[in-house]
């Protein structure tokens, strides 16, 4: 699914989005990090608009009306406070990365720990330059800290 966005970002949400369970399912919680991340690094601009396009056509149908709604807000950057402070820490490299990915990551029942990893796939994408059809609109590249992938990385 995810490697489904780098080429096709429709057919990649068709596959990912409502996939998992919960009032927000997995996927949909991965693809708000990425949507939070492209948004607050001023990148992935088709991504937010794709996403915003899908989810008005079918959101109703794919996912749940709770999931759909935060996916619509995450594309249009309105982020909340936890995420912004996770996304903020990593590119301004304060020392307050790990409180405030602990705090992400304790939100709700694993829907803090998937939004982590969506902001970390998001960097990804850019970081390996696999966003081949975006290469135009990335204007920065923003260093991740080891503190943020290895606390995320105990999580899994």
């Amino acid at each position: 699914g995810f490697k489904i966005l780098k080429t096709d970002l429709v057919a990649g949400f068709e596959s990912l989005i409502g996939l998992g369970i919960g009032l927000t399912p997995s996927c949909d919680d991965m693809l708000a990090g990425m949507s939070a991340w492209f948004h607050l690094t001023d990148t992935g601009h088709e991504f937010n608009k794709a996403l915003a396009e899908f989810l008005d056509k079918k959101g109703d149908i794919v996912t749940t009306t709770v999931s759909k709604n935060l996916l619509l807000d995450y594309a249009k950057g309105h982020i909340n406070e936890i995420v912004y402070n996770v996304i903020n820490s990593i590119l301004t490299n304060k020392d307050d990365i790990e409180k405030y990915t602990l705090q992400l990551i304790g939100y709700g029942s694993s829907s803090g720990t998937e939004t982590c990893a969506g902001i970390l796939n998001g960097y990804n994408f850019i970081k390996e330059k696999e966003l081949i059809k975006w290469n135009s609109l990335i204007k920065q590249r923003a260093f991740v800290p080891q503190k943020f992938i290895s606390r995320l990385k105990m999580t899994f």
